[in-house]
């Protein structure tokens, strides 16, 4: 199932829906968890990045989606914090690792909001 498709499943119980975003956002902090070691471009980190981008793409559109009942401001900050870390995650495919620390602590911060 896509990301597009966790995100669109209104119909779900809301606690349910929290859950998986949760377990969506536990994915995304492990695959970078795992790629800390690293200090080079290979599979697995390109494989991570991938993996957090498209969950951050899928949750901008979600965002932008009029039905969404996040309040404006709430929205507003997510799709910023989102699209810094889509492109702080192109600057790692690139070589640079030095923003990795960051992008996992931004990850768990929003993980932990979903409590």
């Amino acid at each position: 199932m896509s990301f597009a498709a966790y995100f669109e499943m209104a119909d779900d119980d809301p606690m349910e829906c929290r859950k998986r975003e949760r377990d969506i956002f536990d994915s995304a902090i492990e695959k970078l968890r795992s790629i800390e070691h690293c200090n080079s471009v290979s599979d697995e980190v390109v494989s991570a990045v991938a993996y957090v981008q498209k969950l951050w793409i899928a949750l901008i559109q979600d965002l932008k989606t009029p039905g969404n009942a996040l309040s404006d401001s709430l929205k507003s900050n997510l799709i910023s914090i989102g699209m810094w870390v889509v492109n702080a995650t192109t600057t790692i495919v690139r070589g640079d690792f030095s923003k990795l620390e960051e992008i996992i602590r931004i990850n768990t911060l929003i993980r932990e909001g979903l409590e």
